[in-house]
């Protein structure tokens, strides 16, 4: 091939136009990924917990590689009006899912497809893990430096606890297509 020929075809694929992608194309090539984002509900009768000296308290977390929950695929073509689901996930002390309940904190739509939206965040949310809560025990370290103060502490002793969160979700069909967001900040998740 002639070094013309070359700087030709060089030319013609530099200078053509960029494919035109429209939004539901852009999610059809790349879905969205992600933590998962849902309405922590706060329970004003949650136990609180109680630390002895030298004691402190790591709060429990959801793990971020906890997938969200499906929309039924049975109820897309109904055009639901947007469908509220609020349970209580329990945890046991590795992190493991042990239950999902109704919340006693949040409420839930109350419609004849309840069941079966509450169904897809079970299904789900028994898949979940979290970081369980901590109460870690430590114990002065050496004063090396002669100040009358411990340098640093020792972790002498820890126990996990189990946990429980109450979660809520919304469910809607937007444009045709099903979303899950947090009831919280109406962000798709």
């Amino acid at each position: 091939m002639t070094r013309a020929r070359w700087i030709f075809i060089i030319f013609v694929a530099c200078s053509s136009r960029p494919q035109a992608i429209q939004p539901r194309d852009v999610a059809i090539i790349s879905p969205a990924s992600g933590e998962v984002s849902a309405k922590l509900v706060a329970d004003p009768n949650a136990p609180t917990v109680q630390l002895g000296p030298d004691e402190d308290f790591v709060a429990p977390r959801l793990r971020p590689e906890n997938p969200p929950p499906i929309y039924p695929p049975e109820l897309v073509p109904l055009h639901l009006t947007p469908h509220t689901v609020a349970v209580r996930v329990m945890f046991d002390e590795r992190g493991n899912a042990l239950s999902v309940v109704p919340s006693p904190v949040a409420n839930s739509t109350d419609d004849p497809y309840r069941a079966t939206f509450e169904k897809a965040v079970e299904t789900t949310l028994m898949r979940w893990r979290c970081q369980p809560p901590r109460i870690r025990k430590f114990r002065p370290g050496p004063d090396s430096d002669g100040d009358g103060k411990p340098d640093f502490r020792i972790l002498s002793a820890q126990r996990t606890l189990k946990t429980f969160f109450d979660v809520s979700f919304l469910f809607e069909v937007v444009n045709g297509q099903p979303v899950v967001r947090s009831a919280a900040s109406h962000e798709p998740i």
